[in-house]
């Protein structure tokens, strides 16, 4: 059992969606006080069971901070193991793959999982114990994992194929990627190794042919050309600046964009072909000149021309004004900037050139 005061919102990223467990919901004015949260007299959790206190000025606030520190403390367990089991591959001069090393693989999923178990009333507000089901959470993540390794087989003969016949709209995707569905697998495999107290490797040797794919897949990715060309009428400044923001992209998944034109491919050799095509809108309003920008990017196979990704932003995406054109178009490019690094990653993960 562990205390915990405020936390902060970095608890957060532990891919909880903790306000939709709540039970516990709104706002209570507290009873008779205990003097201090470590005073309060709460139910025991349950033997065996994951339990962590939270304290806050609201039963909800209390309540979520309770469930966060029980998701923390599992992932606190995971975090050491990996680095343990990382420390030790290294005394013995081996090494792991960078595509495993991933540290999301401690997030816990499932935050319906944890429950409250008594709350009481102290000074300054509430104090919340919650607790997560060791039983329960393994049996959850044993049915995932069966799921996950279905996938897993099904997906194999799609790569092999995909790799025979140079095929880029499944090469690129991660949908398609035998390391992703890999990666899941593992993920779900630590976790049930800390809910079920159990000391299994989640690394299985079961694993080594679809390691082995990957890798194989991988090496294929990296030897992928896209290949870009723009459409529509832009000020150069504009033009090049929607090339450089939308290359930025592609190169964050690990992938470079070249214009050239689109001839044939050679065979065997995996190819794409990449359109950006731009929309600009000027106008003038009281005396500020104002250029928008909209675009839509699609993605196809050079060879079977299969679409395999696009990403539209129309009609009015960025705009950029001033006293003058030139003005408009700084505007323009750094409202460009800023919304892409905002909007596009979400949609851009679903690529991989690596």
């Amino acid at each position: 059992m562990r205390m915990r005061g405020q936390r902060s919102l970095m608890f957060l990223g532990l891919g909880l969606s903790l306000t939709a467990c709540g039970g516990q919901g709104g706002v209570r004015k507290p009873g008779p006080a205990r003097s201090t949260p470590e005073a309060a007299d709460l139910p025991p959790a349950p033997p065996g069971s994951l339990h962590a206190d939270g304290f806050g000025p609201t039963l909800r606030e209390a309540s979520l901070d309770a469930k966060r520190a029980v998701a923390e403390q599992l992932r606190a367990k995971i975090a050491s193991r990996l680095d343990a089991q990382e420390t030790e591959d290294s005394l013995r001069g081996g090494s792991r793959d960078v595509s495993q090393r991933i540290r999301t693989e401690s997030d816990f999923e499932h935050a319906e999982l944890i429950q409250i178990r008594g709350d009481a009333a102290v000074d300054g507000g509430f104090v919340v114990r919650a607790y997560l089901d060791r039983d329960r959470a393994a049996a959850v993540y044993r049915e995932e994992i069966h799921a996950e390794q279905e996938k897993l087989q099904a997906l194999v003969p799609v790569a092999e194929k995909a790799l025979v016949e140079a095929d880029t709209a499944r090469l690129l995707r991660v949908d398609a990627s035998p390391g992703a569905h890999l990666e899941r697998l593992l993920a779900k495999r630590r976790i049930l190794a800390r809910v079920g107290d159990r000391d299994s490797d989640p690394g299985a040797p079961d694993d080594t042919a679809a390691e082995e794919l990957e890798r194989r897949v991988s090496a294929a990715r990296r030897g992928v050309a896209l290949r870009l060309q723009v459409e529509g009428e832009a000020p150069p400044t504009v033009r090049a600046a929607a090339v450089e923001a939308v290359s930025k992209q592609f190169q964050a998944r690990g992938c470079t964009l070249t214009e050239a034109p689109f001839d044939p491919v050679m065979p065997g050799v995996p190819a794409a072909d990449v359109t950006l095509r731009l929309v600009v809108r000027d106008a003038q309003e009281a005396g500020v000149e104002w250029r928008y920008l909209g675009f839509e990017l699609t993605a196809v196979d050079a060879r079977s021309k299969e679409s395999f990704f696009r990403y539209t932003a129309m009609p009015d995406f960025a705009k950029g004004g001033g006293k003058g054109w030139d003005q408009a178009d700084r505007g323009l490019v750094k409202a460009l900037n800023d919304k892409l690094a905002d909007k596009a990653p979400a949609a851009f993960a679903a690529l991989t050139c690596r």
